[in-house]
């Protein structure tokens, strides 16, 4: 009976966990013109980036580049077979729209596919800060500089700041 009682904690827990997660990627952050991406200090609004709920920002491809070393290879394989077909998608829907427009429709048809690349590829890459999340701890214990005195870090992080 205790473990019954244990385990359905631990579903209602879960879910709880779950529906978390499904409002936190509704929320929205504001931004800043002068806002800088936290790896390549570069302002922000020049290309597409993501917002953490902690209020880091990254351009998107500052953000893969910085991911992709903490991934196996399988995962990294993924990422570059979604980085194509979200391109390919977007190029799909581009084309689309300017033959809807050229036929004078409202609307082009947009499928399903580009959104579920890009959330696929948002889950694996943008899935949470990689300054405050398991990819910073996982480097907790790593030399910063070596005894060459160079920046160790896999993620190009530049030293000093």
């Amino acid at each position: 009976r205790e473990l019954e009682r244990e385990m359905l904690d631990a579903t209602t827990s879960a879910d709880y966990i779950r529906a978390d997660i499904r409002e936190l990627k509704n929320r929205y952050g504001f931004v800043h013109p002068t806002d800088k991406c936290d790896s390549c200090a570069r302002p922000v609004l020049s290309r597409a980036f993501v917002v953490f709920t902690c209020q880091h920002l990254f351009h998107f491809d500052c953000l893969v580049a910085y991911v992709m070393p903490s991934l196996s290879p399988t995962a990294q394989q993924r990422v570059y077979n979604l980085l194509d077909a979200v391109d390919a998608a977007r190029a799909t829907a581009s084309s689309a729209a300017a033959a809807a427009d050229a036929l004078g429709e409202s609307e082009a048809p947009s499928g399903p596919s580009y959104e579920a690349l890009k959330a696929e590829l948002d889950d694996l890459v943008a899935c949470e800060c990689v300054l405050c999340g398991r990819i910073m701890i996982d480097l907790v214990d790593k030399p910063f500089i070596t005894q060459l005195g160079v920046v160790a870090c896999p993620h190009r992080c530049r030293w000093p700041p």
